[in-house]
């Protein structure tokens, strides 16, 4: 799959059935929208909203991934709903998201092979605070090919 990112909150996944649209309070794949607590399935693609808040655990090609939109924090039981992620969509510092200490405190509780920041300030920032990466315009991300210890961290350009 090709993930791209369209700025702030909102990404753009290829997959091989199906363009998937994320952003804060929804899911869209090919028109299909996700905006309440509950599972999903639309062209291979699996989707499970298991709060009221709008957070997203998305299986698509055997990638299973979080999209936690612009949640603040997570209750330990929440997190453990959330654990067995490939990549993480990790909010990191905006104003009305996620701050960026809970950010990576959530990332090293989910160990993901793959991280993704979204609303941050800039790539420098997140640098200071021990996130390092690759910046690309765009991550082909395929299940055999994540790292199976440590993360890999691509910093996405807006597209």
């Amino acid at each position: 799959m090709i993930i791209t990112y369209l700025g702030g909150d909102k990404f753009r996944i290829k997959t091989r059935d199906a363009n998937i649209t994320l952003a804060s309070d929804s899911v869209d794949i090919d028109g299909f929208v996700i905006n309440s607590p509950g599972e999903y399935e639309r062209k291979n693609v699996f989707v499970e909203a298991p709060f009221e808040q709008p957070v997203f655990k998305i299986l698509a090609e055997e990638v299973m991934m979080l999209y936690p939109g612009k949640s603040k924090k997570f209750s330990d039981k929440q997190i453990e709903a959330l654990d067995g992620v490939d990549l993480l969509f990790l909010p990191a510092g905006e104003e009305d998201s996620m701050n960026l200490k809970d950010a990576l405190e959530l990332s090293a509780t989910l160990e993901p092979s793959m991280i993704i920041p979204m609303l941050y300030p800039n790539v420098g920032a997140l640098n200071k605070e021990g996130l390092e990466g690759e910046v690309a315009k765009s991550a082909k991300v395929v299940k055999s090919a994540l790292p199976e210890e440590g993360h890999q961290t691509i910093f996405l350009e807006q597209s």
